[in-house]
């Protein structure tokens, strides 16, 4: 514990220099000038870049030290870039583990720019070069960018099983910033799992690890984790110590990552304090941060807690709107990069089968037609020379018997190429199928005459039968009646040479939707006639029930469960339309409960809360089903009733409201009694919602100023 505290206020242990990452290697001192002072110590790595030779061990432990001063500063194409060269750099001096040491800063660079693919290839041929130059600190590193590559995608069990590998990697060597950080990976996916004793005991290990370094960026990697730990548990306090301490490492190593984590860590305090403006104002400064950065998965995910701290205590519905716009953008923006990037993935390497292809077609009909001319060629010398020198028949038959075993050797050897090219061909054909199986998509080839004569793997899941069975078979037959219908417009357009994208919904044997955006592109043949299509279509069930729930939450009050005043509003204009249109009247019933403030101060506003609850299941239980009940605002509520026909009726029903109420609210050890104002609108004629409103808020304040736990009535008809 006072190792950390040392980090966080700036104090260096005396152990610091002996203990560095990857001490037993050449490194710059700059590398660890950096940890602490990022900004100068990469002024300083620029000068002495000018003067030093290229492909040099300078150069090479430059590079490294300026990767890991970008990674402090957050800069991920600096640190890509700078590993990349100090890779390139390494391997020109003979330098295996600094080659190494550059592969992983440029993956880790890779990965904070989600180029996740690259990444790992990087990472897959940095363990095969240490396979060769055995190094267990390195191979932990590895295991370090893995697991934190791992958790940035979600898979965080995944992410558990790196970092163990690590630490196992590790064994006694002593290297405490990677041994700090995979303890923090560990932590870190522990808690999203759900074992919070797994994780603060990981976070205790990697805090003791610390101890002995200062490395200012790890220690605010600590608190944050140690933050949503403290989250977990409900400790406000500690949350506001972590964010406030990240914010001073940000602003100490000019920081817009960290910035906007701690942003992210005293808003979401605020927010469990009750604080809606402070957390407002944090959430959107962490949300700025990560949007400058491009950092779109954390800015989705600060997005998602704007749109509800706006849906459940906003006052202003047209910005909750757009804060929910913005998410659905955001989160479509997310999944059109993503299918774009495995799409462009998956067209480099048909491509790239597919000129191998052709490549060695033209090799093998190129050695035919030589070893045919050849042959001939043979041939015709043979027998010009045996009409011209007859007298030499003996010698010409030896000569031509030895011609005609070459010929038939050169022949075998074009027929074994011919062998070799198909072999090849085969292979490329099983490469393109396993490329196509392993691609998340239904991927087809269909014809002019729209039957199937290519489709991938994931087609057994959709219909239920073999893959190789859908060959031969015409779109029309494969899908039913409704799905083709959909089809067809688009499968024509595409024959006919257009290029197209669109949505599909079909249906699970349970009835369940499954949502897939389509893309068809015409295949043409070299005088560009269409021969068929290619057909890719993604699964976005996911998404359509994400904007479902989304619009859902806009239109509910999260605390009681009520239509919130957005749905009140729609509802209220359709009745006065329907009602104008029926030429016939309804009630609109505008309530609060008495002195509501005075329960709130005297019993807290978490009783008030429940007795808010109980109120409004009150109110659902004396109106009918079809009765609209809603909350418009803390403790305002409204009923619509379109099928109470007379005022009389109307007073009926705010009759056993007030009695429905008079049974005091148990909260706690509390017995709280509350009663209820109603104000009544007979709306009759009415167009506007507005002057409906206004009628019941203005009837709401005669039965206040009657003496409250009454009722009174204005009307229009």
């Amino acid at each position: 514990m006072l190792g950390l505290a040392l980090l966080v206020s700036g104090g260096l242990p005396s152990v610091v220099s002996a203990q560095q990452v990857h001490a037993n290697l050449p490194r710059s001192p700059l590398e660890d000038r950096a940890l602490e002072e990022p900004i100068e110590a990469l002024s300083e790595i620029e000068q002495a870049l000018v003067t030093a030779a290229p492909d040099s061990l300078e150069h090479t432990t430059l590079m490294l030290a300026k990767a890991n001063a970008c990674r402090v500063l957050a800069n991920w194409q600096c640190q890509r870039d700078a590993g990349m060269a100090a890779r390139l750099s390494a391997d020109a001096v003979k330098q295996p583990l600094l080659a190494v040491r550059g592969e992983i800063a440029e993956a880790r660079g890779r990965i904070a720019l989600q180029d996740f693919a690259r990444a790992e290839q990087i990472l897959g041929e940095t363990r095969i070069r240490l396979q060769s130059h055995p190094d267990a600190e390195l191979l932990a590193d590895v295991f370090l960018a893995q697991s934190s590559m791992s958790d940035r995608l979600g898979k965080h069990a995944v992410a558990v099983q790196n970092a163990r590998d690590g630490l196992a990697a590790l064994g006694k060597v002593k290297s405490p910033g990677i041994e700090a950080r995979l303890w923090r990976n560990l932590a870190r996916a522990s808690g999203f799992l759900g074992d919070s004793a797994q994780a603060h005991e990981a976070l205790s290990n990697a805090r003791a690890a610390i101890e002995t370094m200062a490395d200012p960026k790890l220690a605010a990697e600590l608190d944050l984790e140690l933050s949503r730990l403290a989250r977990a548990r409900g400790d406000a306090a500690e949350q506001v110590a972590a964010g406030t301490r990240i914010l001073g490492l940000a602003d100490r190593l000019k920081n817009s990552q960290l910035e906007g984590m701690g942003q992210e860590v005293l808003g979401l305090a605020a927010l469990d304090l009750g604080n809606w403006q402070e957390a407002n104002r944090r959430l959107n400064a962490a949300y700025r941060s990560f949007d400058t950065l491009n950092l779109n998965r954390d800015a989705l995910r600060v997005l998602r807690d704007l749109v509800k701290l706006e849906v459940d205590h906003g006052t202003n519905p047209e910005s909750a709107r757009t804060l929910v716009h913005s998410l659905i953008e955001r989160e479509a923006g997310l999944d059109r990069q993503e299918r774009a990037q495995a799409g462009q993935d998956f067209d480099a390497q048909l491509k790239y089968v597919q000129q191998n292809f052709e490549l060695q077609q033209l090799e093998t009909e190129a050695g035919l037609a030589k070893a045919r001319a050849q042959s001939a060629s043979d041939r015709e010398r043979l027998n010009y020379a045996i009409i011209a020198i007859a007298v030499l028949a003996l010698l010409m038959l030896t000569v031509w018997f030895g011609l005609q075993r070459r010929s038939h050797q050169r022949l075998a050897a074009a027929l074994a190429e011919k062998q070799r090219s198909d072999t090849a061909l085969e292979e490329s054909e099983r490469l393109l199928r396993n490329i196509s199986d392993q691609t998340p998509a239904l991927i087809a080839y269909i014809d002019r005459d729209q039957r199937y004569r290519f489709v991938n793997a994931h087609y057994q899941e959709v219909f239920q039968a073999d893959p190789g069975s859908l060959i031969g078979r015409s779109v029309s037959e494969m899908r039913s009646p409704e799905i083709y219908e959909q089809l067809r417009p688009n499968l024509e357009k595409v024959l006919a040479g257009e290029a197209t994208e669109f949505e599909t919904t079909g249906f699970t044997e349970q009835g369940m939707p499954r949502h897939f955006r389509v893309s068809f592109i015409p295949d043409r043949a070299a005088d560009g006639s269409v021969r068929g299509l290619y057909s890719l279509a993604f699964e976005i069930t996911a998404m359509k029930e994400a904007e479902r729930k989304l619009e859902e939450l806009s239109r509910t009050d999260a605390l009681t469960g009520l239509p919130n005043r957005r749905w009140f509003d729609q509802a209220l204009r359709v009745a006065l339309s329907r009602g104008n249109r029926q030429h016939h009247g309804f009630a609109l019933l505008y309530l609060d409960i008495d002195h509501f403030k005075q329960i709130n101060d005297r019993y807290g506003h978490s009783a008030g809360d429940q007795v808010l609850c109980e109120f409004a299941r009150r109110l659902r239980a004396c109106v009918r089903t079809e009765d609209l009940v809603t909350r418009i605002g803390g403790d305002e509520f409204v009923i619509l009733a379109e099928d109470c026909d007379t005022i009389d009726a109307a007073s009926g029903i705010a009759n056993k409201l007030l009695k429905a109420m008079e049974p005091p609210v148990n909260v706690d050890i509390y017995s709280i009694r509350c009663s209820t104002s109603i104000g009544i609108a007979w709306l009759h004629g009415v167009e506007d919602s507005n002057v409906a409103i206004k009628l019941a808020d203005d009837a709401l304040y005669a039965a206040k100023a009657a003496g409250r736990n009454t009722f009174r009535v204005a009307g229009t008809g």
